[in-house]
């Protein structure tokens, strides 16, 4: 079996996936999305992962429901968790890097 080498770039990454995507007849927008949930999961402080990405991870695609955000459980204040995860954002994880992006709420 070949070696697969680990991407160099965003742009590598995205056309190792997408490749990967059009051989397993699945669509890359949700694969992606999946990656990035695990790779922020890695990087997440005292807290976890739930809701339809989590089971996701667990379970699979075909036993579980389609989801596009990540929720999270945490085990401190909100303060504590945001400065820890931004913190951990920073440090990355695996060339993986992040920043909090504040957002209005929706009404």
């Amino acid at each position: 079996m070949k070696e697969v080498k680990k991407p160099t770039s965003r742009r590598n990454l995205d056309i190792a996936i997408d490749r990967l995507c059009a051989d397993l007849d699945e669509e890359p927008g949700r694969v992606k999305r999946l990656i990035a949930a695990v790779v922020v999961g890695q990087m997440l402080p005292d807290g976890a992962a739930k809701g339809g990405n989590a089971l996701k991870i667990r379970f699979g695609k075909d036993a579980t429901r389609f989801s596009r955000d990540l929720d999270t459980a945490r085990a401190s204040s909100l303060n504590d968790y945001m400065t820890k995860l931004e913190d951990s954002l920073t440090i990355g994880w695996n060339g993986f890097s992040g920043a909090i992006v504040p957002r209005e709420p929706m009404i």
